[in-house]
């Protein structure tokens, strides 16, 4: 199989103008096209799109050449996917910077979770938590009584120790 990257002229119906097809059939890869077709209703510029398909691009052929195909079902994803893809980047001679393995690999988890949002963890655990926002409505709540004056005596502590 020979995939690469096509330009159309207008994207039709929400399709994303850049699609990854396997050249000798025409037939484009359905779980790359999807996230760039979700991409491009987001709105990404079109710079950024074709970023991404190239960037999946080589996640695709390294994909068909361990598994020959270019289809990815969930029961083949397991939690070392990407890290096997980035020893795979790793070994390669001239070496991608590190930016580079760093965009495919985020590109790659980015689509793979687009098509399979329960697959196993592809990335470290920690990385898929959200963190709560900062109040924007407006300061937070004084510290108590008790914790001011704890803090005080703490400061106090510090600057005799300095001899101030």
């Amino acid at each position: 199989m020979n995939f690469q990257v096509i330009f159309l002229n207008t994207a039709v119906n929400g399709h994303s103008p850049i699609q990854v097809v396997e050249q000798t059939t025409g037939c484009g890869v359905g779980w790359i096209n999807r996230f760039l077709d979700r991409e491009y209703v987001r709105r990404l510029a079109n710079k950024s799109l074709r970023i991404y398909a190239y960037n999946l691009l080589h996640f695709v052929r390294w994909w068909e050449n361990v598994h020959h195909t270019g289809d990815i079902a969930e029961a083949d994803l397991s939690e070392s996917t990407l890290l096997d893809y980035l020893r795979f980047q790793s070994s390669q001679q001239p070496q991608p910077s590190a930016s580079t393995i760093n965009d495919r690999i985020a590109h790659a988890d980015r689509a793979i979770r687009n098509e399979f949002p329960d697959a196993p963890c592809q990335i470290a655990r920690g990385f898929h938590q959200s963190f709560p926002a900062a109040q924007a409505d407006g300061p937070r709540p004084s510290a108590s009584g008790h914790e001011q004056a704890s803090s005080q005596r703490a400061q106090a502590q510090h600057r005799a120790s300095l001899g101030r």
